[in-house]
């Protein structure tokens, strides 16, 4: 089933690609204009934080990753 859901998927987007060209064509100028300085301070942001929340995490909830809840709230209290 999985690979019929791809396959579907595969040619939902190559359907979508062939009537909307223009769409597309803005779209990727506009992702090869953008920087990645963005993503890598996001990126090194989270590098350094995750050893830090996983900590916190396993020393309240002793490693049980279950609790979604609580690793959000500890996501939102790093800012």
């Amino acid at each position: 089933m999985a690979k019929q859901d791809f396959e579907q998927f595969k040619q939902d987007v190559k359907e979508w690609l062939n009537s909307h060209p223009e769409e597309y064509d803005r779209f990727v100028t506009e992702v090869n204009n953008k920087s990645a300085t963005g993503l890598q301070k996001v990126f090194k942001l989270g590098w350094k934080l995750t050893p830090q929340m996983m900590r916190k995490y396993q020393n309240e909830c002793h490693g049980d990753l279950a609790d979604e809840h609580r690793l959000q709230s500890y996501s939102a209290d790093a800012d």
